[in-house]
């Protein structure tokens, strides 16, 4: 079991650049999901919302609060930084390209049926309302991808030894980009 070590740490006394920087973007951050959920709850009855509704406001509803998490985290850490260490792990690297991998085969999984299902079918389905949720239910997901795919990435060049502010802030962005592309998804066409 690990043991704190405050010689790990080296002590400064104000807020770098960075972590100042990463208090914006979750202050916007925040700021964004704290508006869809309002948009997503306004004017609605809680007894009547389907399960898939309730699903939709928990995931607004925890992203909120990871963001709101993850601001504290990056505000109450400053004054320490952890020093870099000379012992790497081999297998991270791996472990970030395997999660890619994964990533991007579940994503083809969703998308190949997408494709075939236009061969062979009547001329109305692609003006039906089923097209268009598939259509931007395919977009979400490859933005969900794309988004995921940075954030791993980041991950990757910095050999998993990040600053914590930077990987709060990439995860930061990753749920606010995610939440607003369900938003999206989920918004009637009509």
């Amino acid at each position: 079991m690990p043991v704190f070590d405050p010689s790990a740490f080296d002590r400064t006394i104000q807020p770098d650049g960075s972590e100042i920087a990463s208090e914006f973007v979750s202050l916007i951050c925040v700021t964004v999901l704290s508006l869809l959920i309002g948009i997503k709850t306004y004017n609605v009855q809680f007894k009547y919302l389907s399960c898939s509704r309730w699903l939709i406001i928990a995931l607004y509803s925890l992203s909120w609060a990871f963001t709101i998490s993850a601001t504290i985290f990056v505000s109450t850490n400053n004054g320490y930084h952890k020093q870099k260490k000379k012992k790497q792990k081999k297998n991270s690297k791996k472990q970030n390209y395997l999660i890619q991998v994964f990533n991007t085969y579940m994503t083809i999984l969703f998308i190949k049926p997408l494709m075939k299902s236009e061969d062979g079918t009547r001329v109305g389905w692609k003006a039906s309302r089923l097209h268009d949720v598939a259509r931007r239910t395919l977009v979400a997901s490859v933005v969900a991808l794309l988004v995921s795919f940075a954030n791993i990435l980041t991950l990757t060049i910095f050999n998993g030894r990040e600053r914590g502010v930077l990987c709060l802030t990439c995860c930061t962005v990753d749920v606010t980009i995610n939440v607003a592309t369900i938003h999206w998804v989920k918004i009637p066409t009509e």
